[in-house]
């Protein structure tokens, strides 16, 4: 049977394991602002966000396309059934905080757009 110091010892070893967990799943759903530069092929998958500048734009069949420039790199990214607000960052030479999952295709990194937001 548990003594009352060992059922306290439990019990903080339990909530150390528990926020240790949320930490840990946090960072997975939790975008984390990058550079373009620094998104590789190596980061399919990940959550991230960029602030940056839309070099070209163009939609079509509902889907947007662009090419994101932030200073130290371009990228490609794509939206798939843009919403509401989102649109209206879609266009050439405009500024925003794109949030989206890393995914390769042709053998290069994308983002697939999730979230977009003012730049601030």
């Amino acid at each position: 049977m548990f003594s009352q110091e060992n059922a306290m010892l439990a019990s903080l070893a339990i909530s150390a394991a528990g926020v240790l967990f949320l930490l840990l799943a946090s960072m997975h759903f939790e975008a984390n602002t990058v550079e373009i530069s620094g998104i590789s092929n190596a980061m399919e998958g990940r959550l991230v966000s960029v602030n940056a500048k839309v070099l070209g734009a163009y939609q079509s069949k509902g889907t947007a396309f662009m090419e994101l420039y932030d200073g130290t790199g371009r990228i490609k990214a794509v939206c798939f059934e843009p919403k509401g607000e989102m649109i209206k960052f879609f266009c050439k030479n405009c500024f925003a905080s794109f949030e989206g999952r890393v995914q390769i295709y042709e053998n290069a990194p994308e983002m697939v757009i999730e979230r977009v937001s003012e730049w601030e």
